[in-house]
């Protein structure tokens, strides 16, 4: 049966940034916490979960696959752009998070 149901690709890309927002608040500061493999996986986990239901995929689609075909890096890089955001104090630019998401992409 196919993994259609529940509400629409852009509401679930919605719900997908509150999640990422939820889980990157006060990144700068548990950001070192990532360095431990068990938080790593725990916060790889929570995204890995999010992702599935927005690109509806099943279960069986690995966390690396649904990265790619959602075109989103994992939370662990983004925390690392976060926590460099806020040591710069230049956040707030667009255009330096522009650069900042470049380079956590490359």
């Amino acid at each position: 049966m196919p993994n259609i149901g529940g509400p629409s690709s852009q509401k679930r890309e919605v719900l997908n940034g509150v999640i990422q927002s939820i889980v990157l608040y006060g990144a700068p500061v548990w950001k070192r916490a990532l360095q431990r493999k068990r938080y790593r996986n725990m916060v790889d986990g929570v995204q890995r979960k999010s992702l599935l239901r927005v690109a509806s995929a099943y279960r069986t689609v690995s966390a690396a696959v649904v990265q790619v075909v959602t075109a989103t890096p994992p939370l662990s890089l983004l925390a690392e752009e976060r926590k460099h955001l806020y040591e710069t104090g230049n956040g707030h630019r667009p255009k330096i998070r522009e650069v900042a998401r470049e380079r956590t992409i490359l």
